[in-house]
């Protein structure tokens, strides 16, 4: 008897814990896994881990720029070094592997207070899991391994906590240390501080509706000043003081990241940006067949984070996150009118146990794609060689050539990376934290424009040692041509040039090509 009633209680326990809404959300969770776990790195990591590393090595912050020959001695203003230094941190102690366990858990967690921030809103799943399969889309097309992972984050956190907010005022408190921390680790906490005060102006206004002659001696109103108040002072503590909000201010109206740099560009209806368009639409939706009450309180952080997405493609993720908890409420609302994604009673139908199955087989599939039966071989991040000068920064190191070299924006970084300190380069990915606007300008004129002329002009100026170009550049001709430069070398992605009388070594050692597009690990 007592074991009839053990295998009653488990068969009771399993039903519960697997059932059809859990393995939803199981399954929800495989996806985000897949999504977060991609392995390909990004121009700009490589820079990072080289500035992380000297940051570790002498715990201070490099104020003048030694990496570069077009902006010499330049004052740098790093807002990413707290990201640097833990990715650099991690790579150091743990490689590839760590970071990748850094990239994922850091996804992970984005997608859990995503997830929680939702399911505050609505329990219908069937909204829930739209809501956040288009979220997790937009978020993930930015997560990289680069520092503005941690900014997904911390937007994620700030819009569980606001939607936390009405059952649990003390969870606000929180919002000091996220703004002290974030201000360290990556620009983005302009946004995040935007926010911060648009929600104590919607919550100051719902204090004020409901007393307007004493609202202001209400605890709920002095403590949403004190917080808000500490939060933006906080941001004041960073290495650069209230120097860093020049800095962004300069940045966000840079024309010629405008012009040449995709993802500061406004939305465009590209592929890419799909996503994002569709979770707009979604909200707009809801927004139109809710019968719920529109409040300011629920409509000015989506707005402003609306605007920042179609002001420039990189911020789209911020809608994704920060709107997510306007959709639930109201689509939540409308599907349960219409009797949508209701839950129902569970019975031991068979059609109930193959969705179980096809559930439980869908989560399975997601994440063996996430981890795969090679672990090894996951446990490395890749280049493809195609966008990379792998074999010619590689001849540059194997030959020992030091001095000045012209290089395109997007291959900065990873030269830095491999070549410095006997190489400086002209441009890298920290873009406005060292450059001035003339020499961006300059940089992206040579790689992108279609004047020979003003390309050798720009050359004339800084006297380069060496020009690597872009294997498709049509310029090579022009610089053998000029009597300049001579061709030495070239890989699957780039040539590269040396100014005539350059020391070249007596043998040169030229690196063995390996079949196009291979990947290699880092």
């Amino acid at each position: 008897m007592g074991k009839v009633k053990k295998e009653i209680g488990n068969n009771i326990f399993f039903s519960k814990i697997f059932n059809i809404k859990n393995l939803i959300i199981g399954l929800l969770f495989a996806v985000a896994l897949k999504l977060f776990s991609a392995r390909i790195a990004d121009y700009d990591l490589f820079g990072h881990l080289k500035i992380g590393a000297l940051l570790l090595k002498d715990f201070s912050l490099l104020k003048i720029d030694t990496f570069s020959f077009t902006a010499p001695d330049a004052l740098v203003v790093n807002h990413e070094w707290g990201s640097q230094m833990i990715l650099s941190l991690i790579h150091t102690s743990f490689g590839a592997a760590g970071l990748i366990a850094l990239k994922i858990s850091t996804g992970m967690m984005t997608a859990y207070f995503l997830f929680r921030a939702i399911t505050k809103k609505t329990s219908n799943i069937i909204v829930t899991a739209l809501i956040f399969l288009l979220a997790i889309q937009v978020v993930a097309r930015g997560f990289l391994f680069r520092p503005q992972i941690f900014s997904y984050l911390f937007f994620a956190l700030q819009a569980y906590i606001f939607t936390l907010y009405q059952d649990n005022r003390r969870i606000i408190f929180i919002m000091p240390l996220v703004m002290l921390l974030w201000v360290n680790m990556h620009g983005a906490f302009v946004a995040g501080l935007g926010f911060m005060f648009f929600f104590y102006v919607t919550e100051t206004y719902t204090l004020f509706s409901r007393d307007k002659r004493d609202f202001y001696r209400s605890r709920e109103f002095i403590t949403l000043t004190a917080v808000a108040l500490a939060s933006f002072l906080l941001t004041f503590a960073n290495p650069y003081g209230p120097r860093l909000y020049l800095y962004i201010a300069y940045e966000m109206g840079l024309e010629v990241s405008k012009k040449y740099i995709t993802e500061w560009q406004s939305f465009s209806f590209a592929a890419r940006e799909m996503p994002f368009f569709a979770i707009f639409v979604l909200s707009l939706i809801a927004i139109t067949f809710s019968k719920l009450r529109l409040r300011m309180r629920d409509l000015l952080i989506p707005t402003a984070a609306a605007f920042l997405g179609f002001s420039s493609v990189r911020h789209t993720p911020i809608f994704g996150i920060m709107a997510v908890a306007l959709i639930a409420e109201r689509l939540g609302e409308v599907a349960d009118r219409f009797n949508i994604g209701r839950e129902s009673r569970e019975d031991k139908s068979l059609s109930e146990k193959v969705v179980k199955v096809l559930l439980a087989a869908g989560i399975a599939f997601f994440i063996f794609l996430s981890i795969g039966v090679e672990l090894p071989e996951k446990l490395a991040i890749y280049l493809d060689e195609d966008p990379y000068p792998v074999y010619t920064t590689r001849f540059i190191k194997e030959n020992d050539l030091k001095g000045k070299l012209w290089v395109p924006h997007s291959y900065g970084m990873y030269a830095l990376y491999l070549l410095a300190p006997d190489v400086k380069v002209s441009i890298d990915g920290r873009w406005a934290t060292v450059y001035p606007e003339d020499v961006m300008l300059e940089a992206m004129d040579f790689s992108f424009k279609y004047d020979l002329n003003r390309k050798m002009e720009i050359l004339d100026k800084y006297s380069p040692d060496m020009v690597m170009i872009f294997k498709r550049n049509y310029v090579a001709d022009k610089l053998v041509n000029s009597g300049k430069y001579e061709f030495v070398y070239e890989d699957y992605a780039s040539k590269l040039f040396v100014r005539k009388g350059y020391p070249l070594p007596a043998e040169l050692k030229y690196p063995e090509l390996e079949e196009y597009h291979v990947l290699r690990k880092l």
